[in-house]
């Protein structure tokens, strides 16, 4: 998972903000449309941004400030659904793979005429989008969308199913609803993941401070996350009035420092193992390096020992920045032989089997 932050003051400053807070990229929210054309305006300034600090913006977000994308009668409001399709290729063209969107309830139209309004409108922008490689998500605030909850997913996602979910905890809490068993039904649709704090006191809400001063149990949204197979963005949302200033950047700091000590490095497709066998002598520091022969792990002390090896031994590099916590060890190697991975555990290097 990769760790950002909205940011919508996203000049050269913004950018190099987000990049010395050690963060790997940056969201966007357009709630009006001066901001959506703010956005699709400054397509040339955000690319060179990009490619200047090497951070990029992995998530954009159109909030409906306008009342929704649909009318009064239903039918789809072309300026804002042109709207959509121009963020959506500035998107594109920023590299940026995910668009979050939502759509209003019609009042005086029934339940069904509703969803199928929904699904004709977001249809529409996954139809467009798809060969952009943007993906469409829904998020789960009510602000001008009733596509915030399960009993909508059902319907919609049910039908549509390349519609995704950008998930935000804090307003399944503030909406009554149960966002251990959302993320659990529907984590594996999930595109864009918020990381915004949340308090209330006896069903009344109080503020949002930073994540990890909060109700939210962040702990249980990751290990929901990765039994989801979730391997996205989460992305930091500072949201309270009283975190503000000089005591808002020390949240934000605590949250930054939180959220990496949760998440761990490990790609998708390498997290779907159990139970580990040691395979080798308790190593000495982390600084070595070993090499897989006969399915040992050995210690060697020259990666030239390795490169003139004739017998297709293979090298494991142990990087500093994968000494995250895994399983009950540290992750020690990224280097597959014969489905193994390796991790360290009290010095030893273990072998982990693939989960059948």
């Amino acid at each position: 998972m990769k760790l950002g932050m909205i940011k919508n003051d996203c000049d050269l400053k913004g950018f190099e903000y987000v990049k010395g807070k050690g963060l790997e990229f940056i969201e966007l929210c357009c709630n009006y449309t001066p901001d959506a054309q703010g956005f699709i305006s400054r397509k040339d300034e955000l690319k060179k941004l990009i490619a200047d600090t090497g951070i990029p913006i992995l998530s954009v977000g159109r909030w409906n400030g306008e009342g929704g994308p649909l009318d009064e009668t239903g039918a789809i409001k072309q300026d804002l659904l042109e709207e959509a399709k121009q963020v959506i290729t500035t998107c594109s063209e920023l590299g940026c793979p995910v668009y979050n969107c939502g759509c209003n309830f019609v009042e005086g139209l029934s339940l069904f005429r509703n969803y199928e309004n929904a699904i004709k409108y977001f249809g529409e922008l996954i139809e467009f989008a798809k060969p952009l490689n943007v993906k469409i998500a829904t998020y789960n605030c009510h602000w001008n969308s009733f596509v915030d909850n399960m009993s909508a997913w059902e319907v919609i996602h049910g039908e549509l199913k390349e519609l995704g979910i950008k998930f935000d905890a804090s307003h399944s809490i503030n909406g009554g609803r149960d966002y251990y068993e959302e993320i659990k039904k529907w984590g594996h649709r999930f595109y864009h993941v918020h990381v915004k704090g949340s308090l209330n006191v006896n069903g009344a809400h109080v503020d949002d401070p930073p994540a990890g001063l909060d109700m939210i149990n962040w702990r249980a949204i990751l290990g929901l996350l990765y039994a989801a197979r979730y391997d996205g963005t989460l992305s930091i949302e500072p949201h309270s009035n009283t975190w503000q200033g000089d005591l808002g950047e020390r949240g934000l700091d605590l949250t930054i420092r939180y959220m990496k000590s949760l998440k761990t490095i490990i790609p998708k497709e390498k997290i779907n193992f159990i139970s580990g066998e040691l395979i080798s002598s308790p190593v000495k520091s982390s600084s070595q390096r070993f090499y897989i022969a006969s399915l040992k792990v050995n210690y060697v002390q020259s990666v030239e020992k390795i490169k003139s090896s004739s017998s297709g031994i293979q090298q494991i590099f142990i990087p500093t920045e994968m000494a995250e916590v895994f399983m009950p060890g540290k992750l020690y190697s990224n280097v597959k032989k014969e489905n193994a991975f390796f991790y360290l555990k009290n010095k030893q290097v273990m072998r982990i089997k693939k989960r059948k």
